[in-house]
């Protein structure tokens, strides 16, 4: 997932929490990658498929996305969900396109979109009825506080050469070019969407239009389920504060518990047992690597207890054999044949 934990430590000054080694964990029984596992490469002699069974992993957590990936082969496609079964593995899957992006969630129809996306993929992967579709709420209540914030500090002025200097070099690139993107949007627009003062604006301000994202994909859902039978649970991705809310009010029946301690509500959500999945910190496997090149990364996740479902499946049900096949970038070659 995209994160924003740089601009966390930039913005509150929380101290760095270590990520996982790469090493067996008792309590971590899934793990998400934003790469395909057929991508992995040998590890210590031996194949990817049975390094991650002696890492305890029993589920992969794999992506949908909309054909012009945000990362290049990202999307779960046919050949490595058959990899994955055939391997022992059950799969979940969440769906993310530019999720971590505020402006994301303020278009009006952009959860019927990724509705649409998602059952496509599911047919193409062959996704069996009664299992679930996560969708991703990557930090953007963080993001809206984080604009805000930005906003008293420069009392509504551009963010400057000097402090876009010092603030890339905190951040990261990536984080705050995203973060100036959306305090521009915000400072020129934010009475378009907000009824708050923009130097005070709580994260809970976005909410609203996450409870229209989730309805939007309730109801794509609903008329996929009557037109062929098929059903899908619904699970959400994000932080405390967005789990809490899309429990709350019946828009999905699980969420999975986003990294990011500083988001909002981390600690009572995480507190509240209400989880389904609990990520953890990014794993970077320097010993490990893809076959596309550079190390292996994965998110490990912990399941709840008493509740080993998550909407994951280690079945094939019927697949559609048409789909639009993601656009693969030049000289990037990391998907199955």
């Amino acid at each position: 997932m995209h994160r924003l934990f740089a601009f966390l430590l930039f913005c509150v000054g929380l101290p760095a929490v270590a990520a996982p080694e790469c090493t067996p964990h008792p309590e971590f029984r899934a793990a998400d990658f934003s790469a395909p596992i057929t991508d992995l490469g040998d590890r210590n002699g031996f194949p990817a498929e049975f390094e991650l069974i002696r890492l305890g992993i029993q589920t992969i957590i794999r992506y949908y996305d909309h054909p012009n990936e945000t990362i290049p082969c990202k999307t779960l496609t046919p050949p490595e969900t058959d990899f994955l079964i055939r391997n022992g593995f059950s799969v979940a899957v969440v769906f993310q396109h530019n999720n971590d992006r505020p402006m994301t969630f303020l278009q009006g129809d952009r959860g019927r979109k990724d509705a649409a996306r998602a059952l496509e993929l599911a047919a193409a992967n062959g996704q069996p009825s009664g299992s679930a579709i996560y969708f991703g709420v990557d930090g953007v209540d963080e993001a809206l506080k984080g604009a805000s914030w930005q906003y008293g500090r420069n009392k509504g002025a551009p963010i400057s050469g000097g402090q876009a200097a010092e603030m890339a070099g905190r951040m990261g690139r990536g984080p705050f070019d995203k973060h100036r993107e959306f305090y521009e949007i915000y400072r020129t627009r934010y009475a378009e969407f907000f009824q708050t003062p923009p130097n005070a604006t709580p994260p809970e301000a976005i909410l609203p239009y996450i409870r229209t994202y989730f309805e939007q994909i309730a109801a794509v859902f609903a008329e996929h389920t009557a037109r062929t039978g098929q059903s899908y649970r619904i699970g959400g991705y994000g932080s405390g504060l967005v789990c809490d809310f899309v429990l709350e009010r019946g828009l999905v029946d699980f969420c999975w518990l986003a990294q990011s301690t500083g988001w909002p509500g981390y600690k009572d959500f995480l507190t509240s047992g209400r989880w389904s999945l609990e990520q953890q910190l990014v794993t970077t496997c320097r010993d490990w690597p893809r076959k596309s090149g550079g190390p292996v990364s994965l998110d490990f996740n912990r399941v709840a207890d008493g509740r080993p479902d998550f909407g994951q499946w280690n079945e094939p049900g019927p697949r559609s054999r048409s789909y639009t096949a993601p656009i693969r970038k030049s000289g990037v070659s990391c998907y199955p044949d």
